[in-house]
């Protein structure tokens, strides 16, 4: 090979350390270890950089204590630097549930003994539970969990614990939890397909929320969100946002009725976007009642 075309053609060699470890870790996590064998100069990259995406999908169905291994190891030998973002999906075997919750929940515990303020779980079988105390970290400021079983104390866990955290993502989530509360710096909170236990009486009350995404038709929830500016809903319940923005509505049959039941007050209310079928009576009815 013509020396010119083999050096034009590694060109990301000739990048500086710290560029080539902010690219690589846009990479799965085993891709990025698997570069250690392309020289000398990539051998211990893989050691230092700022995203970790452990994901089970790289390996075969039958392959969990391969990946757990691989998690382990990979923690382990990791250079002790801060970490921004960690991701995980992991796929928990019913033979060994508990110690696969365990053991996830220690990953996640060294991501942020390693101050990183992005954390996104996604269990790929049964729902996933975890002792709360994992959740402590100053420097987390973004947790995303999906497929998990939350227990009671769960949110008193994230006020005492993560006290910057600012944004927080529920996806198909079992909360068996009755006060729903966080700390001053809570921004942004999205609940999407979760259920909360009919054993509890549950109700949201964060003052500090800017935005706020539930569905769940279950349960009224909301009961002190002085400062949302964001709503998306597709619930049935009370309202309390004074200074409420924009609302998106997707609404059911009843929830029409419901806020005819209880109109609530949205002084600085600019936007309502409803959400449903073309033609359906269901928006003229939402019509009226905004005007």
């Amino acid at each position: 090979m013509d020396p010119a075309q083999s050096l034009s053609s590694d060109r990301l060699s000739a990048l500086p350390d710290d560029l080539l470890r902010r690219i690589m870790s846009f990479l799965n996590a085993r891709n990025t270890v698997q570069t250690c064998v392309l020289s000398r100069r990539w051998r211990y990259l893989w050691r230092s950089l700022p995203r970790i995406n452990a994901e089970f999908t790289e390996f075969y169905y039958d392959e969990v204590p391969q990946f757990k291994k691989f998690v382990n190891t990979l923690l382990l030998r990791r250079d002790p630097v801060p970490l921004d973002t960690f991701w995980l999906r992991h796929l928990i075997e019913d033979s060994d549930f508990y110690e696969g919750c365990s053991e996830a929940g220690l990953w996640i515990s060294h991501a942020l003994q390693l101050q990183a303020s992005a954390v996104e779980f996604v269990s790929l079988d049964q729902a996933v539970e975890f002792n709360y105390a994992v959740f402590t970290s100053q420097f987390l400021r973004r947790l995303r969990l999906h497929n998990v079983h939350l227990i009671k104390g769960f949110f008193k866990q994230l006020m005492t614990g993560c006290p910057n955290l600012e944004d927080l993502l529920l996806y198909d989530a079992v909360i068996l939890d009755d006060e729903i509360s966080s700390s001053k710096s809570l921004k942004i909170l999205n609940f999407y397909e979760s259920r909360f236990s009919e054993d509890y009486d549950a109700s949201i009350s964060i003052p500090s929320l800017t935005s706020l995404t539930l569905y769940d038709p279950a349960a009224r929830l909301l009961k002190n969100l002085s400062d949302v500016r964001n709503l998306d809903l597709d619930y049935d319940g009370e309202k309390n946002s004074p200074n409420l923005e924009k609302l998106t509505l997707e609404p059911s049959k009843g929830i029409i009725g419901e806020l005819e039941e209880r109109p609530f007050k949205c002084e600085h209310l600019k936007i309502v976007e409803v959400i449903c079928p073309k033609g359906s009576p269901l928006l003229q009815r939402v019509k009226d009642f905004f005007t």
